[in-house]
């Protein structure tokens, strides 16, 4: 099943916030967490700096503090907030929050100055803690003091932030959602115009796109109302070879009308009128023909003029072969013009036709090229058309000699 243009944008839209919004939180909560580790870290270096200006030697050579630290959190026992000083690897000092326990650190080995690890508490509670190793004055072996507080805390923040996030984002999400169906719907009111003017059209109560349309779509409806002048055309023409077949007929069907009227009807003129009438029908049909294949890109396509005029003059030459009649055409094979093949023969075989008629001897087609387009000139040896008439040969369903046959 196809679905609506607008509906496909919607889901596009929807998937695409589906799957771009997750991936921004995503970024968003672990920039926080990474914000949120530095800002702890930089506690645990503030506590350990102030830590560490307390230590001392006594004169008997015992680790002393000159005062006890003044954060409460180190006091509350289990509190989180801990700290060790360390001496030869053994706990010397530490705070009362861990009471009687001890922090759960790596190997000695692994301890570098002022560094950051993880490690466990006393209750197996997850701490991340700074190592800072001491150098006192009058003792060569150098002291370690460890501040740790817990990792809860950080994790506690971050959980609040992604809840606030996940809300904003949410909310982020269906706006945006909604926004695009909306502005989709706006963008989309103009096709959706487009549509109600071609059943306006379809039903005759609008000829053409009148309607106000933004200057991208405009393009289109000029292109439709050129579709629509063009049908228009090609029902004009339509009627027009329809008209023009009526107009043929008549003389015959009137001499016919005559000859049967009469007390004998001699059956040899009859089949002439009939073979006559078979001629005016075949070539109005053909005409209609080439009228109703027309398409539009023939309108604007280039055509060989030797080539598509050439079955003209053969069957001109044919009609009048009876005739000392020499058809001489001067036409370069490599000559084109931007008009329909059919549309072409159907021109230039109505004048060639019309100066068989009349030529005596000669007639002569040539096409000489100008700086836009070429001029086709055809010229033969008859009595031609008198200046004051011309007006009148070129007005529809006006005739100069009733004599001959012809439309």
């Amino acid at each position: 099943m196809k679905l609506p243009v607008s509906t496909r944008l919607t889901g596009i839209a929807l998937v695409t916030v589906l799957v771009l919004l997750p991936l921004l939180g995503w970024y968003i909560s672990e920039a926080f967490r990474s914000s949120a580790e530095s800002s702890f870290d930089r506690h645990l270096r503030t506590y350990g700096n102030a830590i560490a200006g307390l230590v001392h030697l006594d004169p008997q050579g015992a680790i002393e503090f000159s005062r006890l630290p003044a954060e409460l959190r180190f006091e509350q026992v289990f509190s989180g907030w801990y700290w060790e000083v360390l001496r030869d690897g053994r706990v010397t000092r530490s705070s009362r929050s861990l009471w009687d326990e001890a922090l759960n650190l790596p190997p000695p080995a692994q301890w570098r100055h002022d560094s950051i690890v993880e490690i466990r508490g006393p209750r197996g509670e997850p701490l991340r803690a700074r190592l800072l190793s001491l150098q006192l004055p009058q003792m060569p072996a150098r002291l370690w003091l460890v501040v740790a507080g817990p990792t809860a805390e950080i994790e506690a923040e971050v959980r609040s932030f992604n809840r606030v996030l996940l809300a904003s984002l949410g909310s982020l999400g269906l706006i945006l959602v909604l926004a695009f169906s909306l502005q989709l719907r706006w963008g989309l009111a103009p096709l959706r115009g487009i549509v109600r003017e071609l059943r306006r059209v379809r039903t005759g109560r609008s000829a053409r796109f009148e309607m106000p349309l933004p200057r991208d779509l405009r393009a289109v409806a000029d292109a439709l109302n050129e579709v629509l002048e063009h049908q228009e055309q090609l029902i004009a023409r339509g009627r027009s070879v329809a008209g023009n077949l009526a107009h043929a007929l008549k003389t015959p069907l009137a001499s016919m009308r005559v000859r049967l009227s009469g007390p004998t009807a001699d059956a040899a003129e009859l089949r002439l009128d009939l073979d006559r009438l078979q001629q005016i029908v075949d070539h109005h049909l053909t005409r209609a023909s080439a009228a109703g294949s027309a398409a539009l890109h023939g309108r604007f396509a280039r055509t060989p003029l030797l080539a598509a005029v050439t079955p003209v003059f053969d069957a001109i030459r044919t009609m009048y072969r009876g005739r000392s009649l020499h058809l001489q055409v001067q036409i370069d094979e490599t000559q084109q013009v931007m008009v329909d093949p059919h549309d072409l023969q159907e021109l230039v075989g109505n004048i060639v036709e019309n100066a068989a008629k009349y030529a005596k001897r000669w007639i002569s087609v040539t096409a000489e090229p100008l700086a836009r387009g070429l001029l086709l000139s055809v010229d033969d040896d008859g009595p031609g058309i008198p200046e004051q008439e011309r007006r009148l040969a070129t007005e529809r369903g006006a005739r100069l000699d009733e004599r001959r046959p012809g439309s």
